[in-house]
C-alpha cells in the first residue's frame, strides 16, 4: 500500500515547492515548444494563413478548457484526492474511486462525440463572429473565412483525445504524478511542429491540424493512459465503462464542476473576446495578436498555472482536514512567490517588447512590419502579466475549498468588463485596444478575487503580501530600466539585445532582492536548483 506523505508545516511547503519545480519545468518546456510552434507557423505560412489557423483553434481550444482542462479536471481533483486519502484506511474507497473515474471517462467521451459532431456540422455559422463578420469592415477576407472553417472541421475530432486526456491529467495530478502530466503539452506541441516541418510543402497549413490529431493521440491519450495503468496498480486501478449520472458521488463532482466552466476559464474567454474584437481588423491582425499573446503568456503560463496546479491537491487536503490557518499561510506564500517570479518579466516585456519579438518571429514570411505591430501589442499585454498570474493561483485556492460559485460570479463581471473595454478601446486605439482591455480586465479580476478571498478566509499576513508586491515591482522596474538602457547603447541585433537584457535583468533583479532580504528570493533560488538537479526533482517518486 502506498504511503501517505505528511501534509503539514514545513513538510507541506517542501512538497509544494517540489511539485511546483516539476510542474513549472514541464510547463516551461511546453511554453518554449509552443513558441517554437508559432515561430514555425510564422516562418512557413503567410500572416493571413496564420491568422486563419489561430482563429480555427478558438472553438476546439475553448471546448478543451471548459470541459476537460477546466470543469471536470478541477471538479474531480478534490473528490479524487479525498477518496485516495481515505483509501489508505479503507480499500473500498479505492474501488469507489475507480468506479467514479470510469463514469467520468465514459460520460466525457460520449459528450465529446456529440459536441464534435455539432461543431463540424455548424462550423460555418459558429465561426462567423470569430472571423469578424459582425463588424462594419467585414473582418477576415472571404478566402480566409473559408480556410478558417475548413481548419476548424479538421481540428475538432482531435478534441476527443484531448477531452478524455483532461480527466486522465486530473487523476494523475491527484496521485501527485506531476512529471507525467507536465510532459503532455510538450509531446503535443512537438507533434504539431514535426507535422508542419515535414508536411507543409505537400499539405500547406493543413499540416498543423494533422499534427494536432497526432499530438492528441500520442500525448494526451496514449502517454497518460499508459502512465495511469502503471502508477495506479498500487491503488487497485480498474476501468470499466459505466454511466450513472444520478449517483450521489457523480453529482457531487458535477456540482463542483458546473460553475468552474466559466470561473476557471475566465482568462481564456477574455482572450477569445479580445481576438474576436480584433478580428475586425483582418486575419493578419489576428496573427499579430496571437503572437504577442504567446510571448506575454510565458510568465503566467509557467508560474501561474504551474504553481496553481501544484498547490491545488495540497490545499484540497488541508481544507478537507479543516486546517484553515495552514491553508492561508501556504496559499499566501505561493501568491508572494508568483509575484516575485513574474514582476521582472512583466516590466521587461513592457519596456523592451521589440527585441524578443524580432528574435522569435523576424524570419521567413513574417516581415519587419509584422514584428513592429506585434511588439506594440506585446507591450499592451505585458501590463496584465502579474495580475493574470495571481488570478490563476487565486482561482485554484477557491476550488480547493470546493467553492466554485465565487469565481463564477466574479468571472461573469470580468467577462462583461472585457467585452465592453475591448469594444471601447478598439474604437479609440484600433488593434492595440483589445490587448490593453485584456490587461485591465486581469487587474479587475485579480482585485475581485483577492477581496473575496480576504472576506471568506482572511489573510494570514496581508501587510507582508503588499510589501513583497511593492518591493518586487520596484526592483523589477529598476532592473528592467538598466536592461533597456544597456540595449539602447549596445551594438548588435535582436537576439544579442534580448540575451543581454535578460542577463542584466536576472543579475540586477536577483541582487536587489538579496539586498531587500525577501524570503521568496531564497525560495526562487531553491526552486531553480531543484530544476537543475534531476534527482532532486524526481526523487523516489520520479516518473519516466
Amino acid at each position: 500500500m502506498p504511503s501517505d506523505p505528511a501534509v503539514g508545516g514545513a513538510g507541506t511547503r517542501r512538497q509544494v515547492l517540489l511539485a511546483a519545480a516539476i510542474t513549472v519545468t514541464g510547463i516551461f518546456g511546453s511554453r518554449v515548444l509552443g513558441l517554437v510552434r508559432v515561430m514555425v507557423q510564422s516562418r512557413l505560412f503567410a500572416a493571413g494563413d496564420v491568422g486563419a489557423l489561430r482563429a480555427a483553434f478558438d472553438l476546439p481550444d475553448l471546448l478543451f478548457y471548459i470541459v476537460a482542462g477546466g470543469a471536470l479536471r478541477s471538479g474531480f481533483v478534490p473528490v479524487f484526492s479525498e477518496l485516495l486519502h481515505r483509501g489508505r484506511q479503507d480499500a473500498e474507497q479505492w474501488r469507489r474511486l475507480w468506479w467514479l473515474f470510469s463514469v467520468l471517462i465514459s460520460g466525457v467521451f460520449l459528450l465529446s462525440l456529440v459536441i464534435v459532431a455539432l461543431g463540424v456540422a455548424f462550423a460555418g455559422p459558429i465561426m462567423a463572429p470569430i472571423t469578424g463578420q459582425w463588424s462594419s469592415s467585414g473582418g477576415f477576407s472571404p478566402e480566409a473565412r473559408d480556410l478558417t472553417i475548413h481548419l476548424t472541421r479538421l481540428l475538432l475530432p482531435a478534441q476527443l483525445c484531448l477531452l478524455v486526456g483532461g480527466v486522465l491529467s486530473g487523476t494523475l495530478d491527484s496521485m501527485r504524478k506531476f512529471t507525467v502530466t507536465a510532459l503532455v503539452p510538450c509531446l503535443y506541441n512537438l507533434c504539431i511542429i514535426l507535422a508542419m516541418v515535414l508536411l507543409h510543402r505537400r499539405c500547406g497549413v493543413d499540416s498543423a491540424a494533422y499534427g494536432v490529431i497526432l499530438g492528441g493521440l500520442l500525448g494526451h491519450l496514449w502517454w497518460q493512459a499508459a502512465a495511469l495503468r502503471r502508477e495506479g496498480r498500487p491503488y487497485d486501478f480498474a476501468f470499466a465503462p459505466a454511466l450513472a449520472w444520478r449517483d450521489a458521488l457523480v453529482q457531487r463532482v458535477v456540482r463542483i464542476a458546473a460553475p468552474i466552466i466559466l470561473g476557471l476559464c475566465v482568462v481564456e474567454l477574455d482572450l477569445r473576446l479580445c481576438g474576436w474584437v480584433g478580428a475586425q481588423f483582418g486575419e493578419a491582425a489576428r496573427a499579430w495578436l496571437d503572437n504577442a499573446r504567446n510571448i506575454a503568456r510565458l510568465p503566467d503560463g509557467i508560474f501561474g498555472a504551474g504553481l496553481g496546479i501544484a498547490l491545488f491537491p495540497f490545499l484540497s487536503i488541508l481544507c478537507s482536514e479543516g486546517r484553515q490557518a495552514e491553508y492561508r499561510a501556504q496559499a499566501e506564500h505561493i501568491l508572494r512567490l508568483a509575484t516575485v517570479c513574474t514582476a521582472p518579466l512583466a516590466l521587461f516585456l513592457l519596456l523592451l517588447p521589440y527585441p524578443p519579438t524580432a528574435m522569435l518571429f523576424l524570419h521567413g514570411k513574417y516581415t519587419a512590419a509584422d514584428c513592429h505591430q506585434t511588439a506594440a501589442l506585446l507591450s499592451c499585454f505585458a501590463v496584465g502579466i502579474v495580475p493574470l498570474t495571481l488570478s490563476l493561483v487565486l482561482t485554484r485556492m477557491f476550488y480547493a475549498r470546493s467553492d466554485s460559485l465565487t469565481p463564477l460570479k466574479l468571472g461573469l463581471w470580468t467577462v462583461l468588463f472585457t467585452l465592453l473595454a475591448s469594444l471601447a478601446l478598439a474604437a479609440l486605439m484600433d488593434v492595440a485596444g483589445p490587448p490593453l482591455a485584456f490587461s485591465l480586465s486581469c487587474w479587475f479580476n485579480a482585485a475581485l478575487l483577492l477581496a473575496a478571498h480576504r472576506k471568506a478566509c482572511g489573510l494570514a499576513d496581508g501587510p507582508g503580501l503588499a510589501r513583497v508586491a511593492l518591493l518586487s515591482h520596484l526592483a523589477a522596474a529598476a532592473a528592467a530600466g538598466v536592461a533597456a538602457a544597456a540595449v539602447h547603447f549596445a551594438p548588435g541585433g535582436p537576439t544579442k539585445h534580448t540575451l543581454l537584457a535578460l542577463a542584466l535583468l536576472a543579475v540586477v533583479y536577483g541582487g536587489l532582492l538579496r539586498l531587500l532580504r525577501l524570503e521568496e528570493a531564497v525560495e526562487v533560488i531553491r526552486l531553480l536548483r531543484r530544476q537543475a538537479r534531476p534527482t532532486a526533482v524526481g526523487g523516489a517518486d520520479s516518473e519516466p
